[in-house]
């Protein structure tokens, strides 16, 4: 599906906005932000620690850990296929679902909805919040122009921020401004503190 030229920049505008969430609330930019100070001299050293040590002897739960930090290392810097690489290794050795939201945002950067769709599966087996896959299953569905499917899930699920911020979304790409501007007028009044951040971004734009 082809979408009309003068819908580009609100869509891409939309979509950043949505993927800038999923990166605030999954990628725990606070801690990784502390580990770009000495960004470098982290990564030689972490190298370096599990070259010596042999991360078959490290417990599981630290190796999930390393692999997560330096997933945050390489996506802080834009290399999200490296940063897919050690996501995927984390969940490997146990990352559990932190790991796996990192990954989907990965998975969400490079645009591989076949193995997006796994992983919100695999999430929502490990007790992901129902509005929260709802709202990356969203973002699957307008990537990929189903917007009638987006409608129908969004439509039929419990009210949430999430829900709403996600109709305001596809409003948008079908230019219905409107309706857009009522459903993040719910947003920038709801729960969730990043959606109201976003929300009223996208009002202020309007």
């Amino acid at each position: 599906m082809k979408l009309p030229l003068t819908y580009a920049l609100p869509i891409g505008t939309a979509l950043t906005l949505a993927i800038l969430l999923m990166l605030f609330l999954w990628l725990q930019l606070q801690q990784a932000s502390v580990l770009l100070i000495t960004e470098e001299g982290t990564n030689r050293e972490v190298s370096i620690a599990a070259e010596s040590v042999g991360l078959d002897r490290i417990d599981p739960r630290d190796e999930a850990l390393l692999h997560l930090r330096q997933g945050d290392l390489y996506a802080l810097r834009g290399r999200w296929v490296e940063a897919e690489s050690e996501y995927e290794q984390s969940v490997s050795a146990g990352g559990g679902l932190a790991a796996l939201r990192k990954l989907a945002v990965a998975q969400l950067q490079r645009r591989e909805t076949s193995k997006l769709r796994s992983t919100i599966r695999k999430m929502a087996a490990e007790g992901a919040r129902d509005e929260d896959i709802l709202l990356l299953e969203s973002l699957v569905n307008l990537r990929t122009g189903e917007l009638v499917t987006a409608r129908q899930e969004l439509s039929a699920s419990p009210e949430s921020p999430q829900k709403h911020y996600g109709i305001a979304l596809l409003s948008i790409i079908e230019g219905n401004h409107d309706a857009a501007q009522s459903e993040l007028n719910l947003v920038s009044h709801g729960w969730e503190p990043i959606l109201r951040s976003n929300a009223k971004m996208l009002q202020a734009a309007y």
